[in-house]
């Protein structure tokens, strides 16, 4: 069974009147989508992440993900104006011939605990 977990990344944060998009709002100094990588990465029936996000933080994933050691994410996808869309964005980027499980869990959510993911 291969399980695929799709991270929406994709928002501004402008209802929060930032001008950082919320999912790289420092957290103890790590930005929040990392937390919730970490996660994944820690969840022992996860198989691969698909994450769905903005232009701005695509061009900045890869240097993320390689500093941070996350290992699960198998796509970065460029994801949409609302957050079904950027859902919707993950499931076409997901391999229909393996992926079996999806979760969908906000990037902006950090504080999942592993266990809560396999469970």
């Amino acid at each position: 069974m291969t399980v695929t977990a799709i991270i929406p990344a994709a928002g501004s944060g402008t209802r929060m009147g930032g001008e950082i998009p919320k999912s790289l709002l420092p957290l103890r100094g790590v930005p929040m989508i990392i937390h919730t990588l970490r996660c994944f990465d820690a969840a022992r029936l996860v198989d691969e992440v698909i994450i769905a996000t903005s232009q701005a933080l695509l061009e900045q994933l890869p240097e993320l993900l390689q500093a941070h050691g996350i290992r699960k994410v198998s796509a970065v996808v460029l994801g949409g104006q609302e957050r079904q869309d950027s859902v919707r964005m993950g499931f076409e980027a997901c391999d229909p011939d393996t992926c079996e499980i999806v979760a969908v869990h906000d990037a902006a959510r950090p504080l999942v605990a592993p266990d809560e993911i396999d469970a």
